[in-house]
Order: C-alpha cells, then structure tokens, then sequence
C-alpha cells in the first residue's frame, strides 16, 4: 500500500518511502551473514587445522671392536692375540673398510698376519688369505663387501700376529695401527648400491662427492664427516 502523500511536502514522503526498505534489507543481510552465510562465504570463513611431519637424518657411524693380548717380547717366535672387526653402531645400513699398518715398518718384514688364529702370512700375502666377506682393494684398505644393518658386526679381519726377533737382534716394541671407515649405502644421489663391488664403489663416490683422495689413513681422517666416519686404535 503506498504511503499518503500531500502537495506540500512530496519529497519528504517520498525520501522517508525509499529509506526504510533499504534499512530493512541491510539488517537482514547482516542476519543472513552471521547466521546462514552462502556458500561462498562459509569457504571464506572456515578454518583448517595444520599438522607438521618431522624428518631426521639417519646417523652413519661405527667402531672398531677388538680383543688384544699382550706380554713381553722376548728373542724368537712371539705369538699374539689380535682380533679386529668392525661394528656398525649408527642407525642406518653401512659399508665399512679397515686400514692395518705397523708403527715401525721394520717390525713388518719380520712378522705375519692370521685371518683365522691357525694360519699366518707376511703381509704381502695375508690378503689373499681373508675371512668370509673381506677382501684388499690394492689401496691399502681392507673392505666388507656386505652391507652392516644397524648393531651387526662383520667377521674377524685378523685373529693373531706373531714376530720374530733374530738371535741378537734387538727387540723393540711396536703398535698395530687400525684404522677403520664407514659410509652410508647409497650414493651421493641416493641411489641404493649394489652388487660385488658395492663397497667400494660406495666409498668411492663419496670421496669423489666431498673432494676426499683415496690413500692412506692419514689422508683419509680429514675426510671424515656424518657420512663417512673414521675410527683408528
């Protein structure tokens, strides 16, 4: 029903006509918003709950683990106790090599080596006579050709050592050095590696990946980082 109007005053009462529908339409928007929002705004006003994944790094590391005995060097045959493996005490597979060496070169021409506590060779030939799973990389590293889980050790790499002193020579002490290194089973791009010599090329790849030289382990300690680890005894 439209509103009376008079001849006096027709804008007046025509302004009052078209303000109050639009006062009521915006209070109703305002109750439509707040209480049944259209779809649009409801997706603009809904919340999501977030979640957060955490990843670590898997630790490579591994140690040298040895029973030795010792006594006093006398003129002849000294036989002793020296049991070397490796364990792999990180939290991922590992690859691990094993440098031996004598602290006095001159002890070396005058002492052999045993794999096994029975059989003993110079130097020269003990790595050709290897236990089960080593084997030499003519680099002055004894490498396991299988990969260490987490906790497993690898076979004895050397048993015993015995030395010789000659009538009248003079006998001095020396030191076995081991030198142990381990490094992670994939290469530099993750890749898993496999096959025969996987080990090698394992440690390959990442002296190639950091810039390391492959030699001696004095060369070889200022190599060492999370993935690849050095140990010497």
């Amino acid at each position: 029903m439209r509103p009376k109007t008079t001849r006096w005053h027709p804008r007046l009462r025509t302004h009052s006509y078209l303000a109050l529908p639009i006062a009521a339409l915006a209070a109703f928007l305002l109750v439509c918003l707040f209480h049944a929002p259209p779809e649009g705004a409801m997706a603009y006003l809904t919340g999501r709950d977030g979640t957060e994944n955490d990843f670590t790094a898997g630790v490579n590391t591994s140690q040298v683990v040895e029973q030795f005995s010792q006594s006093s060097l006398t003129t002849g045959a000294n036989t002793f106790e020296k049991e070397v493996a490796v364990q792999n005490t990180g939290d991922i597979p590992c690859y691990v090599r094993v440098f031996l060496a004598f602290s006095d070169s001159s002890i070396c021409g005058i002492s052999e080596l045993s794999a096994d506590g029975v059989n003993f060779y110079p130097e020269a030939d003990f790595c050709t006579h290897l236990n089960a799973g080593w084997v030499y990389g003519g680099d002055g590293y004894y490498y396991y050709e299988m990969a260490l889980s987490p906790g497993e050790e690898t076979t004895d790499l050397l048993r015993k050592v015995t030395t010789t002193f000659p009538e009248g020579a003079k006998i001095r002490d020396y030191e076995i050095i081991v030198y142990e290194e381990s490094v992670q089973t994939r290469s530099a791009d993750g890749t898993l590696l496999t096959g025969e010599d996987a080990c090698q090329q394992a440690f390959s790849d990442f002296l190639s990946f950091s810039g390391g030289t492959q030699g001696s382990a004095d060369s070889q300690e200022s190599s060492a980082s999370a993935d690849l680890t050095g140990n010497s005894t």
